[in-house]
């Protein structure tokens, strides 16, 4: 794994699966998605 993907794993446990959603599917679409490549680099 990949730093990113490691963060990415840990905030679907601590932000995601902590608040109690429970399907899989989203749960693998959000450990999988590179959503840093949808945000603007700051400045």
């Amino acid at each position: 794994m990949t730093e990113t993907s490691d963060r990415r794993a840990r905030m679907v446990e601590t932000q995601l699966e902590a608040r109690g959603i429970r399907d899989g599917y989203v749960l693998e679409a959000m450990r999988k998605v590179p959503r840093e490549a949808f945000v603007e680099a700051g400045d």
